[in-house]
């Protein structure tokens, strides 16, 4: 991760591991090797990404106005 746009998110959406070396990396992986862990990291994942992101549909239908126009 090393101070990434994914580590940011994760840090914001408590949603998942992140690392500073390799040693870090080996560790959040084996953490994700739990279950319950990996649920409720993904749990807080995608509520994140719901609540600052939107719905994919309307997410792809603005893209889509951009870049094609309003009239498709």
């Amino acid at each position: 991760s090393f101070n990434s746009a994914a580590m940011a998110h994760a840090r914001a959406g408590s949603g998942g591991l992140w690392d500073r070396d390799v040693g870090e990396l080996l560790d959040a992986a084996h953490a994700l090797l739990d279950p319950a862990l990996r649920a409720r990291l993904s749990a807080q994942g995608a509520a994140y990404a719901t609540r600052h992101h939107g719905r994919m549909g309307d997410f792809v239908a603005r893209v889509g106005a951009l870049v094609l126009g309003p009239e498709r």
